[in-house]
Parts: structure tokens; sequence; C-alpha cells
């Protein structure tokens, strides 16, 4: 029987004030073109989501967390534009502000742009389930780095007056302190393609903007589930049982294979694209 470590680790960060852009900024902020590595070294992951009710799965390992996928290539813009394209880079001062446009954008430009003002910060984008597409943004912070010089930006928060939350160059963010010290890792939510694992997602399938939003599968039985399931062309990763065990100090979940047709479903978690991991037990979840 297999056993899956269970594992969640969130906290917030507060922003800071916001100015306009210079073209100064934007000329320093355009310029050249290079490929950013990750090093191996121990990381601090920041995020502003809750923590599901329910444990969340830690499919891959930790080296696992500085791993990006290939992307497409980046369009660098200025101010006066009427869309800006991939990464939108604003110089405030004493900080930056730096928002996803293009999910898709290849943060090269950026990743070197930080290196010639001085700061150890790469970008990536992670692969994230649907609802995490243009809003999911964190760090990685390595251990002896400033955090106080990094904030996450809501969307509509710090952005021009012409503006608003529902505008694409104005959606979720972060900001970085020129001043800061240490090395860093920014993450933006990219679409996941076909067999990847999502990096961020939220704890139940049926969310909203998810591939089940709004179906009610709570306390059916798995068979009927897996109907709900094959109807739209979803398949199951792993069946999982609610009541999860310490092994050796560590909450584990053990898998439910095969998976009896009159058990009951009492949560079901996004996996990858068109997969879903099934947290089910013989009686329904009060």
């Amino acid at each position: 029987m297999k056993t899956h470590d269970l594992e969640a680790v969130t906290r917030g960060l507060n922003p800071a004030p916001t100015t306009e852009i210079t073209d100064a900024a934007w000329t320093q902020l355009s310029d050249g073109i290079t490929a950013a590595g990750a090093e191996d070294q121990q990381v601090v992951s920041i995020e502003t989501r809750r923590r599901p009710a329910r444990p969340r799965v830690l499919l891959v390992a930790a080296a696992g967390l500085l791993i990006a996928g290939v992307i497409a290539g980046t369009v660098i813009t200025r101010p006066g534009q009427d869309l800006p394209q991939a990464l939108s880079v604003t110089d405030q001062g004493d900080w930056l502000t730096v928002r996803v446009v293009d999910p898709d954008a290849d943060p090269k430009a950026y990743n070197e742009q930080f290196k010639k003002l001085g700061l150890n910060i790469k970008v990536k984008m992670v692969p994230v389930s649907p609802s995490g597409v243009r809003s999911y943004a964190t760090f990685l912070s390595y251990e002896g780095s400033d955090d106080a010089k990094l904030g996450l930006l809501e969307p509509g928060e710090n952005c021009p007056p012409t503006l608003t939350a529902n505008d694409p160059a104005c959606q979720y963010g972060v900001e970085v302190g020129k001043s800061f010290k240490g090395r860093a890792e920014i993450e933006f939510g990219r679409p996941a393609r076909s067999g990847e694992l999502y990096r961020h997602s939220p704890g139940e399938a049926n969310a909203p903007g998810e591939e089940l939003a709004g179906v009610k599968y709570r306390n059916l039985r798995v068979s009927d589930v897996q109907k709900i399931l094959a109807s739209r062309g979803m398949t199951v990763a792993t069946y999982l049982n609610s009541t999860t065990e310490k092994v050796n100090g560590v909450t584990t979940a053990m898998e439910v294979d095969p998976a009896p047709g009159d058990w009951y479903v009492h949560s079901v978690q996004p996996h990858s694209p068109g997969v879903v991991i099934p947290w089910i037990g013989p009686a329904p979840e009060k």
C-alpha cells in the first residue's frame, strides 16, 4: 500500500506604497535577455492563500519547489502602449512592483534586470489550476533574506490611477524593495500543461473557476462520482483514505486501491489538468 506525506505552510506579507514609473527605469529594465538557473538551497515558501481544511498531499520533493516549466517568449513594453504584455515592472522609487500580464510570459529578461539592479531575485512562472491563473503570486525566500523588503499585492492595489482590479495589468503582483538583501524567487501562476502537477490549487476541485466548479460530490458514493468524472472526461490519480495515520511521526494518507464503489467521497482535490484526487471513507463525512 502506498502512502503520502502531508504538509502545508502559509504566511502573509505587507505591501508598500507606490509612485509613478520613470522612463529611465524602463530603459534599465528593458536591456538584455539572459537565462537564469536555480541552485539547490533551502527555501521558505511564503503565500497568502488559506490552508485547506484537509491536509494537502505533498506529491513532489522539496527540490521540486525550484523547478519551473519551459515557457514562451517575452515582450517588454514601455508606458503609453495600449496593452502591456508579459510582466509589468514598475519603478516606485525605493520599490519595484512586478505584475503578471501574460501568464505564458518568459521572465528571463526580468531576471537579468533584477541582477543589474543588484537584486538576487528570480521570476518564475509555475503551473497552477485554472482558478490560479492571473491570481497566484508568492515568494520563495531563502534563509537569511530580508523578508521585510518583499510584499504581495492584491488586484487593484497600488495600480496607476487609470487602471482598476479588472485590468489585466493590475492583477496579483509583488513588491520588492531595492535595498533587499539576500536571495528570493517570485512565482506567478500560469496554465498547467497536460500531465503537469499543479504547484498551487484550491483545496476542492469544485471551487469557482475549477474544472468541477459548482459540482456537488461530497458524501456521494464513489461509483456515482466516478460517473460524474467520466462524463467530463476526467480521471483519478489515486484515491486516498480520509482517515490519516501517523507513521514515524508524519501524518500519512493511505492509498485505497481498489476504491470500493460503495464508499463515500468526502473531498476531491485538484491534481493536474483533467485529473483529481478523491478523499474517501466507508461512511459519509459529518
